[in-house]
């Protein structure tokens, strides 16, 4: 049972610094999506590989919900992050399943 990409209307910044270290904020709407990844019961090295497909899928400031219950997910996906550039914002384990919170850079 896969959840539907919600997606929510948020306001995207850009941040200009001037000389004392102050920030002036301009505030852009855009469009983020949210989408959840079910990779229950997948085994190494399928939980990183469909991470990566469903990254490149998204855009910038996106959020990937990727659960699993692959031990070995817990050290390959943040080894995908770093490669990838992505941010891994939340890590969580509850029982034997594994929930990665990505945002996509």
């Amino acid at each position: 049972m896969g959840k539907i990409p919600v997606a929510n209307t948020l306001q995207k910044f850009s941040i200009t610094r001037h000389s004392g270290g102050e920030q002036v904020v301009r505030g852009q709407r855009i469009d983020m999506t949210e989408k959840t990844l079910n990779l229950r019961g997948l085994k190494c090295p399928l939980p990183a590989l469909r991470t990566r497909k469903a990254l490149r899928a998204m855009q910038p400031g996106d959020i990937l919900m990727v659960e699993c219950t692959d031990p070995l997910a817990g050290i390959d996906i943040p080894n995908l992050l770093n490669q990838t550039g992505d941010a891994l914002e939340a890590t969580q384990r509850n029982n034997k399943v594994l929930t990665f919170r990505i945002r996509k850079a």
